[in-house]
C-alpha cells in the first residue's frame, strides 16, 4: 500500500473513530445482536458466541458487559430496538 502500518491505523482512526481492533469488537457485537434479534429460539450462551466469533463464552460476556452493560442472556430482549450496523451503512 505504500504506506507503515502506523500510518495505516492512524488513517482508519481518522475514518472510522477508533482503531482496527475497536472496530472488528463492535463488529462482533453487532453480529451478536443481530444474532439474539433473529433467532426464534435461542441457542446456548457458548454457541452464540462461537457462532459470531467471540473466542470463548467468557469472552463474550466480557465484551457484551463492556458495550452494553448487561449479561448476554439479558440482551435478547432488547436486541430489537439496537440499532445494527448494517442500517447505518443502507442511509449512507
Amino acid at each position: 500500500m505504500g504506506i507503515s502500518e502506523r500510518q495505516l491505523h492512524r488513517r482508519f482512526a481518522t475514518a472510522v473513530g477508533y482503531g482496527p481492533k475497536m472496530f472488528q469488537s463492535v463488529l462482533r457485537f453487532q453480529r451478536f445482536l443481530y444474532l439474539a434479534e433473529r433467532n426464534n429460539h435461542r441457542p446456548t450462551v457458548a454457541d452464540a458466541a462461537a457462532s459470531v466469533g467471540y473466542a470463548d463464552q467468557s469472552h463474550m460476556t466480557r465484551e457484551v458487559g463492556r458495550f452494553a452493560g448487561d449479561c448476554p442472556t439479558a440482551l435478547p430482549d432488547s436486541a430489537k430496538c439496537t440499532l445494527r450496523f448494517c442500517d447505518l451503512l443502507r442511509h449512507t
